[in-house]
């Protein structure tokens, strides 16, 4: 019976208050020496945050430079194509004007010689010579 009594007193209502007290001491004593480390890890972790936001900036401004070098150097393209499209329309509309001065010689070449056929049949026709 003896064991019972002894198994009593350690189950009992107080022994186990006292148990769960010491043992919530002894894990925040625990806790608040491995506080340290945790907030050192925790600010670790910010910092890395930080860096991989600062990084992503640092990319994306490097990616809006290059973006902006190829923007800058298409509209030099662009412009110099334009300015070589208007060149080749004053040229194209030159030479139009060149070969409709030709075609309109042409035509009045040939009217001239049917004038001087016609007449020349004419006049063959009436026996002059």
């Amino acid at each position: 019976m003896a064991d019972l009594s002894v198994l009593s007193d350690i189950l009992s209502a107080r022994n186990t208050l006292v148990a769960i007290f010491g043992l919530a001491a002894v894990a925040l004593w625990r806790a608040w020496t491995g506080l340290p480390a945790v907030m050192a890890q925790w600010n670790e972790r910010l910092r890395d945050k930080v860096a991989e936001r600062a990084t992503d900036w640092t990319r994306l401004r490097d990616e809006i430079g290059r973006l902006d070098a190829r923007c800058k150097s298409l509209e030099e393209a662009e412009q110099r194509c334009r300015s070589e499209l208007a060149d080749a329309v004053r040229r194209l509309s030159t030479l139009e004007g060149y070969e409709m001065g030709r075609g309109k010689a042409a035509q009045d070449a040939q009217a001239i010689v049917s004038t001087e056929r016609m007449e020349q049949q004419i006049k063959k026709e009436r026996g002059e010579r």
